[in-house]
C-alpha cells in the first residue's frame, strides 16, 4: 500500500498483489478492524491480499487546492461510500510531497472506512528556526487550516479526527494533537513514504482504530443490560496475534507434539467457533440484521470446519481451514464495519 492519478467516483477490483508492494488499486469497502486478521506467522496472508477477490467499494476522490489562508496547498480527498458520520484522517506529506504513493495510502485508508485528506505539507525545517521566515515563507498554519477544513466537511465526525505525518511534517502533526485540533496523531516518526513496512501499517491502523475510530466509546453510557464485550472486543480477542487465533496459528506451525498439545489446539478452535455464537447475539452497527446473522453463521460454520479437523487431528486440513477462516471475516467486514 505505479498508479496513475485517480478520477472522481471510480471503483475497481483489487489485483492479486499486496498493498505494501504497491499492487493494490483500491481499498475494499470499510473493513471492521481488518488489521487484526493478519497474523505475523507462517499462516498469515499478506496484508490486504485477503480481500483480493472482493469487489472494491466506491470511493469518491478529489484533487484540489486547499485554501490555507495566506496561500493554497495541493490536497487530495478520498471518502468511502458509507452512511453516518465518518471518522477522518489527515495525512501530511513531509519532504516528499503529495506523491502517487501518498495518494495510494489515502485510498487504502479510506477503504477502511475513514475520510482521508492528504496534503502537500513539507514542514518548516528549511527555515533555520527563524519565526520571521516561517511567517513569510513557511507553512505554519497549513495543517491547522487543513484540519479545520476536514472537520467542517459534511458527513465528518469532528470529534474523530486523526493525523499522520512523514519526516519533516512529524512535529507539526503532533502539535495538532497537543492543541486539540485532532483526537490523536500517530506518535512514531516515519522517515520515508517509500520505505513503509507492513508492520508499520499494522501499527498505524491499530493506533487509529483505538484512538480515532473508538475515540468516543468511553464517553457513551452503557445500558444496565448491555453485554460487557463489544464486537470489536470479540474480534480483537479472537483474531489478534496475541489472541486465540494467533496462538492457534503458532501451535499449528508444526504438527502438535503430543495428545496434550492437540487438545490445547482443539480448545482454541472451539473458542473461535464459540465467537460465532457471540457475534450472532450482537446487533450489527449498521445494515441488515438478517444479513448480519447470515455472515456470523458463515463465520461459525467455517470455525466448525476447523474444529472438526482438530478433532480428527488432521494437521493439513486444520492448517487449510485456519488459512481460509478470514475469508468469511472479509465478507462481513465489507458490509458491516
Amino acid at each position: 500500500m505505479s498508479i496513475s492519478p485517480p478520477s472522481t467516483c471510480r471503483s475497481s477490483k483489487k489485483g492479486p498483489g499486496s498493498f505494501f508492494a504497491g499492487d493494490v488499486e483500491k481499498g475494499a469497502r470499510p473493513l471492521f478492524l481488518a488489521l487484526f486478521l493478519f497474523l505475523q506467522t507462517s499462516l498469515s496472508m499478506p496484508f490486504l491480499d485477503l480481500f483480493a477477490q472482493r469487489d472494491g467499494g466506491a470511493l469518491t476522490e478529489r484533487s484540489f487546492q486547499l485554501d490555507a489562508g495566506a496561500r493554497q496547498i495541493p490536497a487530495y480527498l478520498v471518502r468511502p461510500a458509507a452512511p453516518g458520520k465518518l471518522p477522518a484522517i489527515l495525512l501530511a506529506s513531509g519532504r516528499e510531497g503529495l506523491t502517487d504513493s501518498l495518494r495510494r495510502f489515502a485510498r487504502e485508508i479510506a477503504g477502511l472506512g475513514y475520510a482521508t485528506l492528504a496534503v502537500d505539507y513539507r514542514g518548516d525545517h528549511n527555515m533555520n528556526g527563524s519565526p520571521l521566515l516561517k511567517e513569510i515563507l513557511g507553512s505554519a498554519g497549513d495543517l491547522d487550516a487543513a484540519a479545520g477544513w476536514l472537520a467542517a466537511q459534511p458527513g465528518i465526525d469532528p470529534d474523530r479526527l486523526g493525523a499522520l505525518g512523514w519526516n519533516d511534517a512529524f512535529d507539526a502533526v503532533n502539535v495538532l494533537a497537543q492543541r486539540g485540533k485532532v483526537a490523536a496523531a500517530y506518535r512514531s516518526p516515519i522517515e520515508s513514504q517509500t520505505a513503509m513496512s507492513e508492520q508499520a501499517w499494522v501499527d498505524i491502523y491499530e493506533f487509529f482504530g483505538k484512538h480515532v475510530e473508538d475515540a468516543r466509546v468511553a464517553d457513551m453510557p452503557a445500558r444496565p443490560d448491555a453485554p460487557f464485550a463489544r464486537i470489536v472486543d470479540i474480534m480483537r480477542a479472537i483474531n489478534s496475534d496475541q489472541g486465540v487465533r494467533g496462538r492457534l496459528a503458532r501451535s499449528l506451525a508444526a504438527p502438535p507434539a503430543d495428545a496434550a498439545a492437540w487438545e490445547q489446539a482443539r480448545s482454541d478452535a472451539a473458542m473461535i467457533a464459540e465467537a460465532g455464537n457471540l457475534l450472532l447475539a450482537r446487533q450489527p452497527p449498521k445494515g441488515s440484521a438478517a444479513g448480519w446473522r447470515q455472515r456470523a453463521a458463515d463465520f461459525r460454520a467455517a470455525a466448525q470446519t476447523l474444529l472438526r479437523a482438530m478433532e480428527r487431528r488432521d494437521f493439513s486440513a486444520a492448517q487449510q481451514s485456519l488459512r481460509e477462516l478470514p475469508q468469511t471475516c472479509a465478507a462481513c467486514h465489507a458490509e458491516y464495519r
